[in-house]
């Protein structure tokens, strides 16, 4: 009876230890490959991407300055009030609203994708990582998908109307990534990542398109 029980436990320890070592092996697969995809793509994917954005943002704050500068009258007299918002026509409060709104927007966004940039770069193994940097990437994660659901409650003036089309399109391709890229950490999954990363470069597509339209605007 001992005997068969010794058996039966020695069989058990052997499986244990072949499973063991295929999780290390299938770990240290997806580790060798997540650093390759990142080091390949993740990383220019995501400093082209901030690039744009804070072109963006730099059109967006050029725009509100010109219009609250244009449209208030010139005073002599110091004053440290704002610029009185009722010379602006209803027109240009819509547009300096609008604008506002998606400066925000674009700035949480390159704030996001910078945090990834760095990690990526400089930790591009994801056992280096530590759980306050996993924490980070997931609020980070959190703030691009609610980024896009904001996105999509604004109310663009006709002006910015195909601008905005361009917008949502590349935030939708950046709030779908963001699971994937959690799942792939969760399970050192590269392909999820590479999927994540993938859709973070269709999403660039979009938003070149979009700040090339703010320029034409401009």
């Amino acid at each position: 009876m001992n005997e068969e029980k010794q058996d039966e436990n020695s069989a058990r320890r052997i499986e244990i230890e072949k499973e063991e070592r295929m999780r290390a092996e299938a770990r240290n697969k997806a580790e060798k490959e997540i650093k390759k995809k990142k080091q390949s793509k993740a990383g220019i994917g995501c400093l082209v991407v901030i690039v744009m954005l804070i072109v963006i943002i730099a059109i967006l704050s050029s725009g509100c300055k010109d219009k609250t500068e244009t449209t208030t009258e010139p005073s002599t007299e110091s004053s440290t009030e704002p610029p009185a918002e009722t010379s602006l026509t209803p027109e240009q409060k819509l547009e300096l609203a609008y604008t506002q709104s998606v400066g925000k927007i674009m700035g949480d966004i390159a704030e996001a994708m910078g945090y990834f940039e760095v990690l990526f770069q400089e930790k591009p193994s994801l056992l280096l990582w530590t759980d306050e940097e996993i924490i980070y990437v997931a609020m980070y994660t959190v703030i691009v998908e609610q980024s896009y659901e904001t996105a999509k409650e604004l109310e663009p003036p006709e002006k910015y109307k195909t601008f905005h089309s361009l917008l949502l399109s590349g935030l939708s391709k950046y709030a779908e990534a963001m699971p994937l890229l959690i799942y792939g950490i969760d399970h050192f999954d590269a392909d999820k990542i590479n999927q994540a990363t993938e859709l973070v470069g269709e999403g660039a597509v979009f938003i070149n398109q979009a700040t090339e339209e703010m320029n034409e605007l401009k």
